[in-house]
């Protein structure tokens, strides 16, 4: 069925403020709702067919369709259903397929809501899917230039339950962070970190001190150290006549000095760890 409306929003409201039975009538596969879109109760306008779609409604300047529920109970704009097993009870299709915007100054204001009642089984409250080899399943933007701002929130209620997962063949999850001393991933708890598999931090780094018979120590460039960097250095070969290592000078802004008991005659593996407190 298709729906004309004549005359925009002024003729709708027109149509609103005056009670009228509902009138209908067709050219054969147009049908014209005067008056039957305005109803106290039950539905405005209801149309049954047996062909896709049941209802089409062409507007050339605005918006085809506005709902507006008016009343403090639980009310919806407009409500898709859908009874098939596969089906979808809201489709759009545009350069933006669904848009949701929420203005109210009440409870907690939501653009999109997406629920899953079923109690057991794999389901998803939003599936987010792409067709590009560039695209994003699922992207949240907190726009604020201040306060405490979360682009996504993931929380779960289940004591066994994880409030975000991330899963892939390349990077599971992956955090940045532009700003100055900005912290790409923070965590916390009982158990802040639990990594399963090997780790890799950049600031763990190899290298082979060459041998030096004038001196005792060997300078590593390294602008990563600060004023207050945990500087471990673990010895990877035998250090001959240096021995063992005395002590680590660090250089703040510049590197750190490894000092030995004796001058180093024969070339060294070390491999180093840097690492600062929680301010």
């Amino acid at each position: 069925m298709r729906l004309a409306l004549v005359g925009g929003a002024a003729a709708v409201a027109g149509l609103a403020a005056q009670p009228r039975p509902a009138q209908a009538g067709h050219d054969g596969t147009n049908v014209f709702h005067l008056g039957g879109v305005v109803n106290t109760y039950g539905r405005g306008v209801l149309n049954v067919s047996g062909t896709s779609p049941t209802m089409e409604i062409l507007n050339a300047s605005g918006t085809a369709i506005f709902g507006n529920a008016t009343g403090f109970a639980p009310a919806y704009g407009v409500h898709g259903h859908s009874s098939s097993p596969t089906g979808i009870g809201v489709f759009g299709t545009s350069n933006t397929g669904v848009a949701g915007t929420s203005t109210s100054p009440f409870g907690t204001p939501t653009g999109v809501r997406g629920y899953a009642s079923a109690g057991s089984g794999p389901t998803f409250g939003v599936d987010g899917l792409v067709g590009s080899t560039s695209g994003t399943g699922v992207r949240g933007r907190a726009i604020a230039g201040t306060g405490l701002t979360f682009g996504v929130v993931g929380e779960s209620s289940s004591a066994s339950g994880t409030g975000v997962r991330g899963a892939a063949p390349a990077v599971g999850v992956e955090a940045s962070a532009s700003g100055l001393d900005g912290i790409g991933v923070k965590t916390s708890g009982d158990v802040a970190l639990q990594a399963m598999g090997r780790s890799r931090f950049s600031t763990v780094k190899a290298l082979t001190i060459p041998a030096n018979k004038k001196e005792a120590s060997h300078a590593v460039t390294d602008p990563n150290v600060g004023t207050s960097t945990f500087i471990s250095v673990t010895l990877n070969s035998d250090p001959g006549d240096a021995k063992a290592v005395r002590f680590v000078e660090p250089l703040p802004g510049v590197g750190f000095r490894i000092h030995f008991e004796e001058k180093i005659k024969t070339s060294i593996n070390i491999a180093y760890w840097l690492a600062d407190p929680v301010p």
